[in-house]
């Protein structure tokens, strides 16, 4: 712990910066004591330090750089006590009062409540943070808050928080926290891309699905066409031969049953009939194909019976 007599100095030498406008030399000495193990004492002193400096410098666009340097020198403490699990000493660096930085000491009480596994704070901070749209300085939050929405599904808000802490992050100074964030990044997209690919997959089935049901229909839309010209669409219901005996008139001019008449004009009646029955279809089948295969001998059976019906007619004329 520091002397009295130190401290004095120390802040003199602080005043003596301040009074130069040199902001940055003022800064650096005194985040340099917050990185050495001091007492509680020793640190409030420091952080006042800090707070004379923000507030003497005017305002610029250093005052982002400024505060910048003063959150690290605090987060590296607060990391250095959390370490040794020193929370409540870590949480009481938090609540010190520093112009402008309120919303950056609830960066760091939101990694003490993380690593102290405290679920009820860290939702707490997490809403505000998110729903005020607090500008986040620390890539360890975006790291936090990343992981927290991954939990709840929302991955595209998670990647953005990721990727966000990639650019913040000090690569070489914090090479642990860079892979971490780069790595649940690669996760991310991997997974993402796996998603796409099953969902592509899930698509082309259904558009092969789609094309086999639209091809069916126009297979049976043709084949119904097809059955109109061969025959009424009941000739396909069933194999069974018609067991129709042919008329005594076709037997007669056959030859078959013995049976002859005369008469010119007979004849030309028997021979219609001859024609009228061996022009309807003889067979009822199921298939189309064989209905086809049918009618290919339809027609020599027709000239043979056609012969045989002549040879008898001009024999009883």
């Amino acid at each position: 712990m520091a002397t009295d007599r130190y401290l004095k100095i120390f802040k003199d030498v602080i005043d003596h910066h301040i009074g130069k406008n040199d902001f940055d030399a003022a800064l650096k000495m005194i985040t340099s004591k917050l990185e050495v193990d001091t007492g509680d004492d020793d640190v409030r002193f420091y952080v006042s330090q800090l707070d004379k400096v923000l507030k003497a410098q005017p305002e610029s666009n250093s005052m982002e750089s400024a505060e910048k340097i003063v959150l690290d020198a605090l987060m590296r403490l607060a990391y250095a006590w959390v370490e040794t699990g020193e929370f409540e000493r870590a949480l009481k660096l938090t609540q010190v009062d520093l112009l402008h930085m309120g919303n950056a000491l609830l960066e760091i009480r939101l990694y003490i409540f993380t690593r102290q596994d405290n679920t009820t704070e860290m939702a707490r901070i997490i809403r505000k943070l998110y729903n005020e749209k607090i500008s986040l300085r620390c890539p360890e939050t975006h790291y936090i808050l990343g992981n927290s929405f991954l939990r709840i599904d929302k991955v595209d808000l998670a990647l953005q928080y990721f990727e966000k802490g990639v650019e913040l992050v000090d690569k070489e100074d914090d090479e642990e926290l860079f892979k971490r964030l780069t790595n649940s990044i690669k996760g991310i997209k991997s997974a993402k891309n796996a998603a796409e690919l099953v969902k592509e997959e899930e698509e082309n089935k259904r558009k092969e699905k789609l094309a086999r049901e639209k091809q069916n229909q126009v297979k049976k839309a043709l084949d119904g066409e097809s059955g109109e010209e061969d025959g009424p669409a009941s000739d396909l219901g069933s194999d069974k031969v018609d067991d129709e005996e042919p008329p005594g008139e076709l037997l007669a001019l056959s030859g078959s049953n013995g049976i002859q008449s005369g008469g010119g004009t007979g004849s030309e009646k028997r021979g219609i009939l001859v024609v009228r029955y061996l022009m309807k279809p003889s067979l009822e089948l199921r298939s189309h194909s064989k209905r086809k295969i049918l009618n290919i001998w339809s027609f020599p059976l027709y000239i043979i019976w056609m012969i045989r019906s002549a040879r008898t007619m001009i024999g009883n004329c």
